[in-house]
């Protein structure tokens, strides 16, 4: 049966199953609570998020990430490029157009400026690790998946099973977010030469990985 282009979630709620392969499917990332506060201020004259009276913020864009790394929503794509910008330098002239009416050359300074593909991905694959930190590990969860298959497991619902397929979909995908690889001519998915060069090399530098805290 041909359901159209539907999300896993919306398979798991609505009919109970997630599909072995589903190409519209995507995983949602979490984003960083904790901001410089001139990439926090240019978010918010951006309109790219919004805050209440006291600063805190009440609408961030959704951003759920497929396995090459792309994003379909404008504003989270816009969000990642902001966030991208690399050195206080380029923050500041951001915060500074971002207080233009000129809309375009808010976009340039903020969103389109020179390498943002590239600075971009480096912060979608941030916040992908971020989202996978703290969670059981996609190994681990495919063993319990095979377990449960093997019959070692008797005592799980069809209901935990879905979860846990759901689960190990939403890994498989911000695994392979990570190992997008990220070069000034664009990105690629990682090879198997790729993984072994980076084994004992994080694939982000702290350096980025500091606006991610949560």
């Amino acid at each position: 049966e041909d359901y159209g282009d539907v999300d896993n979630s919306l398979f798991l709620e609505a009919h109970g199953f997630v599909p072995d392969y589903n190409p519209s499917h995507c995983a949602m990332l979490t984003l960083p609570s904790i901001l410089p506060d001139e990439t926090r201020t240019s978010l918010q004259n951006l309109n790219i998020i919004r805050t209440d009276s006291e600063g805190n913020t009440i609408f961030v864009p959704d951003a759920c990430v497929y396995a090459d790394g792309h994003i379909n929503d404008q504003r989270a794509n816009a969000f990642f490029a902001v966030v991208g910008l690399e050195n206080e330098q380029t923050r500041n002239q951001c915060l500074e157009a971002s207080r233009s009416s000129d809309r375009e050359y808010a976009m340039i300074n903020c969103v389109r400026y020179k390498n943002h593909q590239m600075f971009r991905m480096k912060s979608i694959q941030a916040a992908a690790l971020v989202t996978i930190q703290g969670k059981s590990s996609l190994h681990d969860d495919i063993i319990h998946m095979e377990n449960i298959q093997q019959d070692l497991d008797t005592h799980v619902s069809a209901q935990t099973v879905a979860a846990l397929k759901f689960r190990i979909k939403e890994k498989e995908i911000l695994d392979s977010v990570v190992g997008v690889v990220v070069e000034p001519t664009g990105f690629r998915l990682a090879t198997y030469q790729d993984r072994i060069k980076t084994l004992n090399k994080p694939l982000i530098d702290k350096s980025d990985m500091v606006l991610f805290h949560t």
